[in-house]
């Protein structure tokens, strides 16, 4: 009973396992799209399905030690421990296959999710740098000395050399020098 119990348990958690591979390979995707709203799906998705792999692995432990307890054995034994001591007799070949199984896709969600967050983190280091040479380029522009504005009407005419900044009230303009007004004659 226990046998055939922790069987449908390891089943369960190897096609969990085998969706949660597949989810990882979508976010993948969807990094390098750089779909948000699809990642923030596939990690509710991802969410779920490891609840549901925490849930499995209660019922297992628990089927595990009902085994081992009823057939004398330490509770504290894994499976690999009762496989190795032919518990499950002829199921032997059957568990130790989904076991693999499940380690391997174990091992691929690993692989991938580490993957992922590489992705994730070259992308933070690119925004950074980014965001980086931005303010570097706003705090020269704030350094430069004050006058009309580039883009605005006085600053286009100032750059032209059309516009001349007015006088200040009750300040006169400077006066041309003697040489100057040597040549200001109407002819």
């Amino acid at each position: 009973m226990f046998k055939y119990r922790i069987l449908s348990i390891l089943q369960k958690i190897n096609s969990l396992y085998v969706e949660l591979n597949k989810l990882c390979a979508e976010k993948r995707e969807a990094i390098l799209s750089e779909d948000n709203e699809k990642i923030i799906a596939i990690i509710n998705q991802e969410e779920k399905i490891v609840a549901e792999i925490d849930s499995c692995e209660k019922d297992r432990r628990a089927a595990i030690t009902e085994l081992s307890s009823t057939n004398g054995f330490p509770v504290s034994l894994g499976i690999g421990e009762l496989l190795a001591r032919g518990v499950f007799g002829e199921m032997t070949e059957t568990i130790e296959k989904i076991r693999k199984s499940i380690l391997d896709v174990m091992a691929g969600v690993k692989r991938q999710n580490e993957e992922n967050l590489m992705l994730i983190e070259s992308s933070k280091s690119i925004i950074e740098a980014t965001l980086d040479f931005i303010k570097s380029k706003l705090f020269a522009q704030q350094a430069q000395p004050k006058g009309p504005g580039t883009y605005t009407r006085q600053g286009v005419m100032a750059k032209s050399g059309v516009y001349k900044s007015p006088q200040p009230v009750g300040q006169q303009p400077p006066q041309p020098s003697a040489d100057k007004r040597l040549f200001d004659f109407v002819v």
